[in-house]
Protein backbone atom coordinates (compact mmCIF):
# COMPACT_ATOMS: atom_id res chain seq x y z
CA UNK A 1 0.00 0.00 0.00
CA UNK A 2 1.48 3.43 -0.40
CA UNK A 3 2.52 5.24 1.91
CA UNK A 4 2.51 9.30 2.52
CA UNK A 5 4.54 10.56 5.47
CA UNK A 6 4.88 6.25 6.79
CA UNK A 7 1.46 6.42 6.70
CA UNK A 8 -0.90 4.39 4.88
CA UNK A 9 -2.63 6.45 2.63
CA UNK A 10 -5.61 3.32 1.45
CA UNK A 11 -6.69 1.22 3.92
CA UNK A 12 -8.92 -1.45 2.54
CA UNK A 13 -12.03 -2.71 4.61
CA UNK A 14 -14.76 -5.47 4.27
CA UNK A 15 -17.11 -6.58 6.55
CA UNK A 16 -16.83 -9.13 9.16
CA UNK A 17 -18.17 -12.20 8.17
CA UNK A 18 -19.26 -13.10 11.95
CA UNK A 19 -21.04 -9.84 13.06
CA UNK A 20 -20.78 -7.54 9.80
CA UNK A 21 -18.68 -4.64 11.23
CA UNK A 22 -15.92 -3.05 8.90
CA UNK A 23 -12.82 -4.85 9.77
CA UNK A 24 -9.63 -3.41 7.71
CA UNK A 25 -7.81 -5.55 5.48
CA UNK A 26 -4.74 -7.44 7.47
CA UNK A 27 -6.46 -8.03 10.87
CA UNK A 28 -6.30 -10.99 12.57
CA UNK A 29 -9.12 -10.67 14.70
CA UNK A 30 -12.36 -8.71 14.57
CA UNK A 31 -12.27 -5.70 17.09
CA UNK A 32 -15.77 -6.34 17.64
CA UNK A 33 -16.58 -9.53 18.15
CA UNK A 34 -13.27 -11.34 18.17
CA UNK A 35 -14.05 -13.26 15.65
CA UNK A 36 -10.86 -15.14 13.54
CA UNK A 37 -10.27 -13.66 10.07
CA UNK A 38 -8.64 -15.70 7.25
CA UNK A 39 -5.78 -13.15 5.48
CA UNK A 40 -6.79 -14.94 2.17
CA UNK A 41 -10.48 -14.38 2.43
CA UNK A 42 -9.90 -10.63 4.42
CA UNK A 43 -7.86 -10.06 0.77
CA UNK A 44 -10.65 -11.27 -1.19
CA UNK A 45 -13.67 -9.71 0.53
CA UNK A 46 -11.44 -6.57 0.70
CA UNK A 47 -11.07 -7.02 -3.17
CA UNK A 48 -15.31 -7.36 -3.61
CA UNK A 49 -15.76 -4.38 -1.21
CA UNK A 50 -13.44 -1.96 -3.42
CA UNK A 51 -15.14 -3.36 -6.22
CA UNK A 52 -18.41 -2.76 -4.86
CA UNK A 53 -17.21 0.79 -3.86
CA UNK A 54 -16.35 1.29 -7.47
CA UNK A 55 -19.13 0.51 -8.72
CA UNK A 56 -20.96 2.73 -6.55
CA UNK A 57 -19.26 5.65 -7.15
CA UNK A 58 -19.71 5.07 -10.99
CA UNK A 59 -23.34 4.58 -10.44
CA UNK A 60 -23.21 7.64 -8.65
CA UNK A 61 -21.29 9.55 -11.23
CA UNK A 62 -24.09 8.55 -13.79
CA UNK A 63 -26.83 9.65 -11.78
CA UNK A 64 -25.48 12.62 -11.38
CA UNK A 65 -24.68 13.01 -15.43
CA UNK A 66 -28.16 12.32 -15.95
CA UNK A 67 -29.74 15.08 -13.93
CA UNK A 68 -28.03 18.10 -15.15
CA UNK A 69 -29.24 17.11 -18.59
CA UNK A 70 -32.61 19.70 -17.65
CA UNK A 71 -29.34 22.22 -16.74
CA UNK A 72 -27.58 21.87 -19.93
CA UNK A 73 -31.14 22.43 -21.35
CA UNK A 74 -31.83 25.54 -20.24
CA UNK A 75 -28.33 26.80 -20.19
CA UNK A 76 -29.19 26.54 -24.12
CA UNK A 77 -32.10 28.77 -24.02
CA UNK A 78 -29.90 31.57 -22.50
CA UNK A 79 -28.26 34.36 -24.60
CA UNK A 80 -24.70 34.16 -24.84
CA UNK A 81 -23.85 30.87 -23.68
CA UNK A 82 -26.89 28.70 -25.30
CA UNK A 83 -24.51 27.14 -28.02
CA UNK A 84 -22.32 25.67 -24.37
CA UNK A 85 -25.17 24.58 -23.10
CA UNK A 86 -26.51 23.19 -26.57
CA UNK A 87 -23.24 21.40 -26.79
CA UNK A 88 -23.47 19.92 -23.31
CA UNK A 89 -26.84 19.11 -24.04
CA UNK A 90 -26.21 16.55 -26.64
CA UNK A 91 -22.76 15.40 -25.26
CA UNK A 92 -24.57 14.21 -22.32
CA UNK A 93 -27.41 13.08 -24.20
CA UNK A 94 -24.83 10.26 -26.04
CA UNK A 95 -22.64 9.91 -22.77
CA UNK A 96 -25.52 8.65 -20.62
CA UNK A 97 -26.59 5.58 -22.35
CA UNK A 98 -22.75 5.05 -23.62
CA UNK A 99 -22.04 5.71 -19.59
CA UNK A 100 -24.65 2.78 -18.18
CA UNK A 101 -23.41 0.30 -21.32
CA UNK A 102 -20.01 0.30 -19.84
CA UNK A 103 -21.27 0.20 -16.08
CA UNK A 104 -22.70 -2.77 -16.80
CA UNK A 105 -19.83 -4.09 -19.24
CA UNK A 106 -17.59 -3.08 -16.35
CA UNK A 107 -19.72 -4.30 -12.97
CA UNK A 108 -22.76 -6.14 -14.14
CA UNK A 109 -23.70 -7.33 -10.55
CA UNK A 110 -25.71 -7.89 -8.40
CA UNK A 111 -23.58 -7.28 -5.46
CA UNK A 112 -24.09 -8.84 -2.12
CA UNK A 113 -23.71 -5.73 -0.09
CA UNK A 114 -26.54 -3.48 1.69
CA UNK A 115 -25.82 -0.66 -0.78
CA UNK A 116 -26.92 -2.43 -3.97
CA UNK A 117 -30.19 -1.37 -4.18
CA UNK A 118 -29.15 2.07 -4.08
CA UNK A 119 -26.75 1.68 -7.12
CA UNK A 120 -29.62 -0.14 -8.99
CA UNK A 121 -32.22 3.00 -8.31
CA UNK A 122 -29.25 5.35 -9.54
CA UNK A 123 -29.09 3.21 -12.74
CA UNK A 124 -32.60 3.20 -13.42
CA UNK A 125 -33.08 7.27 -12.52
CA UNK A 126 -29.90 7.69 -15.04
CA UNK A 127 -31.91 5.96 -17.87
CA UNK A 128 -35.74 7.17 -17.19
CA UNK A 129 -34.54 10.66 -17.09
CA UNK A 130 -32.37 10.00 -20.86
CA UNK A 131 -35.61 8.41 -22.03
CA UNK A 132 -37.48 11.44 -21.08
CA UNK A 133 -35.02 14.02 -22.75
CA UNK A 134 -34.49 11.67 -25.46
CA UNK A 135 -37.79 11.55 -26.39
CA UNK A 136 -38.69 15.23 -25.38
CA UNK A 137 -35.84 16.10 -27.97
CA UNK A 138 -37.33 13.91 -31.08
CA UNK A 139 -40.48 15.37 -30.35
CA UNK A 140 -39.16 18.85 -30.28
CA UNK A 141 -36.90 17.89 -33.60
CA UNK A 142 -40.41 16.88 -35.31
CA UNK A 143 -42.67 19.71 -33.91
CA UNK A 144 -39.67 22.26 -35.50
CA UNK A 145 -39.68 20.23 -39.21
CA UNK A 146 -43.10 19.37 -39.22
CA UNK A 147 -44.31 23.02 -39.38
CA UNK A 148 -42.03 23.40 -41.99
Amino acid sequence: MPSILGLQADLRTFPCPHCGVAVVEGAERCASCRGRLDREQSRAAADRRERFLDAFSAAHSLVITARSLGFFLLLSRLMFVGLIGLVGYCALLLWVPIGTALWYGRYRGPFDDPEWPQVKRWLAESLGIWTLAASATAAWAWYLHAGA
